[in-house]
């Protein structure tokens, strides 16, 4: 991810929209250094893009928790930060992503199709990507369940419209927005 000016065709991630929203996104990063461990970024002000000062510039952040006890695993971002919850089982995958009150969107790796077919079905989510993220499209249902999305988009009140997007062919340019 190439942080900076979004003008820029080199750059994949700008700043955050708002003071508001840069406020919000680094009381979370804050709170992730506390309750789980820091694997990379974390930084954030004027000084992650000095060519552009003035911007709400937040980098690149992931951290490794142990559950999904710290607030970073249990509230939505909508920011540069990640956390990875390390798993033994499908079964506890699964319940660790429906046990949280938002329903968005989620991510499943895997090459078994057998495997992402049941995470598919068994995650309470609007939109599962699985070997990529942040893949949509106009024609593709885009809305959250639960405390998450825009409300309700279903067809009808017996149904609940769910996207999936699986990339079947990895390439060097298959980042978010590639396909």
């Amino acid at each position: 991810i190439v942080v900076g000016d979004p003008v820029d065709a080199g750059t994949t991630m700008g700043p955050l929209i708002s003071q508001e929203q840069y406020d919000k996104v680094v009381s979370f990063i804050q709170d992730g250094i506390e309750e789980t461990e820091l694997i990379f970024g974390g930084g954030h002000g004027p000084e992650i893009v000095p060519s552009r000062p003035g911007g709400f510039w937040v980098e690149p952040t992931l951290f490794l928790a142990k559950d999904n006890s710290p607030r970073i695993c249990r509230e939505e971002i909508f920011g540069p930060v990640g956390a990875i919850i390390p798993f033994d089982t499908d079964d506890e995958a699964i319940a660790m992503a429906n046990e949280n009150r938002y329903g968005l969107a989620s991510g499943v790796w895997s090459e078994d199709l057998n495997r992402v077919h049941r995470y598919i079905r068994e995650i309470r989510s609007g939109n599962v990507w699985v070997n990529t993220y942040l893949q949509t499209r106009y024609e593709l249902p885009f809305a959250g369940i639960k405390e998450s999305g825009y409300g309700h988009d279903e067809v009808s009140e017996f149904s609940r419209e769910k996207a999936a997007v699986i990339a079947l062919r990895r390439g060097p340019d298959d980042g978010p927005g590639s396909h």
